[in-house]
């Protein structure tokens, strides 16, 4: 016999489905409305993040400029500091040498006369060409090599930047060799390419004040001549070019000095 449901009880079990039915379609947006706002919360998370991590870059690189300006300043000023040593050495050596001649003169009676004059000439500095010439400590294969990257950046690579900083660790890492005096030479060129003159200037005149027996002197002395006409010191391009002509009358820098004399 077959059972008969009430009505009433199936009212009752239509509503009970349409309610779950609404409550699961109900849950299924809340959790889809809170996965999209979690998802524009973390957009907008990342953006902050690579906003951060660009302002921190921009500060680091910041920095690194800073670190390297003041690396060259002080790199700069050691080379200046190099310069005035020389210039207190020549002043010294200028003295000494007009102590020792005005004891010769002393002693060697009233017929003998210094200068032409009777008096001792002031400011006089041996040229270097009655010197002997010294012997040079000469590179070994490290030395070489590194010298090598110097004119490597230089002439290749035309990264001039680069190639003053191998200029300092080389001066730096082998002092008073052969090699040092082409080092300092290279980076009063490296400077004039740069228009750099005031560093330029100085680089040149460490050698030809300390090392102006060396073979890089007369070079390094019409160098600095034309350094002084691009500073707009005529005066003094002049004097250093006269210079080269009477020191070195035989280097390969002599007819370049007549020739740049007679255009001033």
């Amino acid at each position: 016999m077959q059972q008969v449901i009430p009505a009433s009880l199936v009212l009752a079990l239509m509503l009970a489905a349409g309610a779950v039915s609404a409550q699961s379609v109900s849950s299924f947006q809340d959790g889809s409305d809170r996965e999209g706002q979690s998802s524009g919360e973390l957009f907008f998370v990342i953006q902050e993040l690579r906003q951060e991590v660009r302002r921190l870059q921009g500060q680091l690189e910041e920095q690194a400029n800073q670190i390297e300006r003041l690396n060259r300043q002080g790199r700069e000023r050691y080379v200046d500091l190099d310069e005035r040593l020389v210039d207190v050495g020549q002043r010294l050596s200028t003295v000494e040498d007009g102590m020792a001649k005005g004891s010769s003169a002393a002693g060697s009676g009233p017929g003998l006369s210094q200068g032409g004059s009777g008096n001792l000439v002031a400011g006089t500095v041996d040229s270097g060409a009655s010197r002997d010439r010294r012997n040079y400590r000469q590179p070994d294969d490290a030395e070489r090599a590194a010298y090598g990257i110097i004119q490597k950046r230089i002439h290749e690579e035309k990264d001039y930047d680069r190639a003053a900083d191998a200029v300092y660790d080389f001066v730096e890492k082998y002092p008073e060799g052969d090699l040092t005096v082409n080092a300092y030479y290279w980076l009063g060129e490296i400077y004039l390419i740069q228009k750099n003159l005031d560093q330029a200037r100085r680089a040149f005149s460490i050698v030809v004040s300390r090392y102006d027996d060396h073979r890089k002197a007369p070079d390094a002395l019409y160098k600095l001549a034309v350094t002084q006409q691009q500073r707009g010191d005529k005066e003094d391009a002049r004097r250093s070019l006269e210079q080269v002509i009477a020191r070195y009358p035989n280097a390969d820098a002599a007819p370049l000095a007549r020739n740049l004399l007679g255009s001033l």
